[in-house]
């Protein structure tokens, strides 16, 4: 049973029983009131006609390939014959058929396969088993006719000649006979796509596959041994491509290297069918035995490299095949419809099947997104991806939108400066760069004490920056702490009552120490509630509209009054303020009655704002303390604080080795003041890219100490930039690409600065790109030094020079090593080395040549160039290359 498309109707198929062959036709469900077939969701097969064959039963068929007559069939019987059939429609298909319609060999042998030529559509070859009758002289089991070239009985005495190899019924013209041995069999054969003279056929008795030219002599041609003689298909894609199969072994040959298989595939079953798909290049369908699944191979091929003998990539899968899985005999693609087939199933049950390829989606740097499948490929600008898809690439937005405005192109300590891009950035990380911006402060006075002072010890300890608050209550980087033991300090309430004396509750009980007032200041509290750090922490998170936060500190501070003041004047903008203003005046440290704290903390509960609660938490008993800093969202950096001035000295590591800990997994930036940028601080910014894929907020902050000797050995930090580079790159930001990497490198040498012994400085960069000559190798740097060198003295900027003083510039034009000549520029044809200006003698109007105008520059694609001046004068009315007989399109290549 076999299936076949119609190659020039493209609704239209074939399906051949014992007997009969059945013409149908495609139509859509609630298309049409007749009832038909279902093959698929949306498509029925109607059966148009029907042929019978009762002679003898029907081995092969195959559909003429021309478009007149439209529905013309040439079936191979079991005896031999081939019969030309139609199922006529119209006056025009019967007036097309050719005169003979029967035709075939004299001796009786079962024709195994047909195949109409696609080029010349009149001839069929016929390959026929041979075994069956060993007594006649006919020895050719591949034989082509041409149907459109026929006599009959009675001609001349030409005739006679193909009287002996035609048919009684009339004479078909044989145009090509294999000349095989006798009783050899042809199992299978197929036409070469596009070489419309060759075609390839297995002989079983002498297990080859060959390759004959019909314009050749038959005994000639290609041949490889072989037991893959099974269905034998061309690639009408690749046309040096050939399948064939055997047992459960596939075979794919190439015609350019035939004397072996290209690749094999081995399937777990016996095969029944192979065929190749029309439309998708490099795609293989395998039917086997029993299996209601087709299995799809696709084809990945090597590279053009003849040398390279590496076997292609091939990617198998299977598709349903007949819905009601039963065994698949037969598949066809459809000649034109991209990934469409059929499959004939053993109870003669029809489905069709669409084959989804795989879709390759792909992401522009730019927020586009292209889909890619089969032969399609969709593009989709940012504006069609609708709010859903927008919403998913925000932060590529925003950190384009930061770059143009110099984010990480900037000293990171300039946060005031910076305020333009900072509203761009979350609370979050607007915390964290101020808390960088506050080390790097510490660490420049550190730096400057360090230089005036000779009794400093010249070792510096590791900056906060790089190892966080944690290393100072620890003393080292062990599990215990080697600090100063901490002493209680009685502080009194103030502004409570003018006329009463100092006032002292639970809340006075302050631990001090010298590591703890070191961590104040770095937490921005300063040494004490009355410094002037404190005081300005207070006025700019009162003008950031933070007034909670601000009265919630001052509180903490034992500052009631300035606590209620700073309510009031939050209520011009939050009016509930002034209530809970209110409430915290009715609160007196000495004499508050349980009433009020039991209220105080009932109205904990019905307020959302964590400092608020905090403030209530704070005033009804110190003992809540771990509330506040466990559950309440209040800054890292206060929480800190908090400890600092009430936990003992067990408690406080506990509490901050659970706090960062929790702050790593949550990769949440504040942390950072706890962990610094090395060791775990690493490891938090990863978490902290894993959640909001801010890839320009890490690159920026590790470039500060990417070659700290604590962070340099961790290969996440150099990635991270790379990464970023590269962003900035697809963006096109070229320039924001060498703001950062200038600032990076300002950064390595404030990082060494800081990392390195007191008044060492760091050493001054070397150059990262050198000219080299292309005899010798070596740099041609002294060679063009000369160009800023006259009579052993430093040439003057040529800022204010004019032409005439310009001329006693020397010229280089060769290497300072061998002496070889420099390359010259492709626009003025003089060597470079030579000022850019300076044409034949003098310079070209009064134009004074900057440094720049001297630079080589230069195609990186076809690798002409020339002075900097030139080129750019060059390509502002150009496109292509200024030398001769070059036609590389310069300009373009990186539009």
């Amino acid at each position: 049973m076999k299936v076949k498309w119609s190659p020039t109707i493209s609704d239209q198929f074939v399906t051949s029983s014992s007997n009969i062959i059945r013409l149908h036709q495609i139509i859509q469900n609630g298309s049409n009131e007749i009832e038909g077939t279902q093959i698929s969701a949306e498509n029925r097969a109607l059966l148009l006609s029907k042929m019978t064959c009762d002679l003898s039963p029907i081995k092969c068929f195959d559909w003429y390939p021309g478009t007149s007559p439209s529905h013309l069939i040439a079936i191979g019987l079991n005896t031999g014959k081939i019969y030309l059939q139609s199922f006529q429609f119209n006056q025009a298909d019967e007036e097309d058929m050719p005169s003979v319609r029967e035709f075939g060999p004299r001796s009786s042998c079962p024709c195994q396969q047909l195949s109409f030529n696609p080029a010349h559509h009149s001839w069929v070859a016929a390959a026929y088993d041979r075994r069956t009758d060993r007594t006649r002289t006919e020895n050719s089991s591949l034989l082509v006719w041409d149907i459109r070239s026929a006599h009959t009985v009675g001609n001349t005495a030409s005739s006679s000649q193909h009287d002996k190899r035609s048919s009684t019924a009339g004479l078909m013209k044989q145009v090509f006979e294999s000349g095989a041995g006798a009783a050899d069999c042809c199992l299978s054969c197929s036409w070469i796509v596009n070489e419309t003279r060759t075609i390839a056929a297995s002989f079983f008795n002498r297990t080859q596959i060959k390759v004959f030219d019909l314009r050749q002599d038959p005994n000639r041609g290609q041949a490889v041994q072989t037991k893959s003689l099974n269905g034998l298909t061309s690639d009408p894609l690749r046309p040096v491509r050939l399948a064939s199969f055997h047992d459960n072994e596939v075979n794919i040959w190439d015609l350019r290297s035939f004397n072996k298989p290209c690749h094999t595939i081995r399937e777990g079953k016996h095969v029944v069918d192979i065929q190749w798909c029309p439309t998708r290049a490099n795609l293989l369908s395998v039917a086997l035995t029993g299996n209601s699944l087709v299995t799809l191979h696709d084809l990945n091929q090597p590279s053009s490299n003849t040398a390279d003998e590496s076997e292609p990539t091939i990617i198998s899968r299977a598709v349903p095949g007949c819905a009601s899985h039963t065994a698949v005999t037969s598949i066809a693609w459809h000649p034109t419809i991209e990934n469409k087939m059929l499959i004939l199933g053993n109870n003669e049950e029809l489905s069709e099947v669409t084959n989804c390829e795989r879709i390759s989606l792909a992401w522009s740097s730019k927020r586009g997104i292209a889909f890619a499948t089969g032969k399609k490929v969709a593009l989709m600008e940012p504006s069609k991806l609708g709010e859903v898809l927008s919403a998913l690439d925000e932060i590529g937005d925003v950190m384009r939108r930061r770059a143009e405005l110099g984010y990480g192109a900037r000293p990171f300590t300039s946060v005031k400066e910076n305020e333009e891009f900072l509203r761009l950035v979350t609370n979050e990380v607007k915390s964290m760069w101020e808390f960088l911006s506050l080390q790097e402060s510490f660490s420049e006075a550190h730096r400057v004490s360090s230089l005036g002072s000779p009794s400093i010890t010249p070792t510096a300890p590791p900056s906060i920056l790089y190892t966080g608050v944690k290393y100072i209550l620890r003393g080292d980087t062990s599990g215990r702490s080697t600090c100063e033991k901490s002493r209680a300090l009685k502080q009194p309430w103030l502004g409570c009552d003018s006329r009463s004396s100092d006032i002292f509750t639970e809340h006075s009980q302050w631990l001090v120490s010298g590591e703890r007032t070191q961590v104040l200041k770095h937490c921005g509290w300063g040494e004490s509630r009355e410094s002037e750090e404190f005081t300005e922490l207070l006025s700019r998170l009162e003008k950031e509209g933070q007034y909670e936060r601000s009265a919630a500190l001052a509180l903490f501070s034992l500052m009631l009054d300035k606590a209620i003041d700073i309510l009031h004047r939050g209520a011009v903008k939050d009016p509930t303020l002034s209530i809970i203003a209110t409430a915290l005046a009715g609160f007196h440290p000495s004499h508050s009655s349980s009433l009020w704290k039991a209220n105080g903390q009932r109205l904990t509960s019905q307020l959302n704002h964590p400092y608020l609660k905090a403030m209530f938490i704070f005033l009804s008993s110190i003992q809540q303390l771990s509330s506040i800093l466990l559950v309440l969202e209040l800054a890292v950096a206060d929480k800190v604080a908090l400890a600092c001035r009430f936990l003992d000295d067990g408690e406080i590591i506990d509490f901050l080795d659970k706090l960062s800990a929790k702050l790593i997994g949550q990769g949440c930036l504040e942390g950072l003041i706890l962990t610094g940028l090395a060791g775990d601080g690493l490891d938090l910014l990863q978490g902290y890219l894993d959640r909001s894929d801010d890839l320009q907020t890490v690159a920026c902050v590790v470039a500060i100490g990417r070659n700290h000797p604590l962070m340099k050995d961790d290969s996440r930090v150099q990635r991270w930039i790379e990464s970023y580079r590269e962003l900035l790159d697809q963006w096109q930001k070229w320039e924001q690409r060498s703001l950062f990497d200038i600032h990076a490198s300002q950064l390595d040498s404030t990082s060494a600065l800081l990392s390195s012994t007191a008044g060492a400085l760091p050493a001054v960069l070397s150059s990262q790109v050198d000219l080299l000559c292309e005899f010798c190798k070596n740099s041609l740097s002294p060679s063009l030094q000369s160009l800023r060198m006259t009579h052993g003295r430093a040439r003057p900027p040529t800022r204010g020079l004019d032409a005439k003083n310009l001329k006693a510039i020397p010229r280089v034009s060769s290497c300072s090593s061998c002496r070889k000549p420099l390359p010259k520029c492709a626009v003025c044809d003089l060597f470079l080395g030579t000022n850019a200006k300076f044409v034949h003698g003098s310079f070209a109007g009064n134009n004074i040549p900057s440094e720049f105008d001297d630079w080589f520059t230069w195609c990186q694609t076809c690798h002409h160039g020339g002075h900097s001046f030139h080129l750019l004068d060059w390509f502002k009315d150009h496109q292509e290359c200024p030398s001769i007989s070059c036609s590389c399109r310069c300009m373009t290549l990186d539009v």
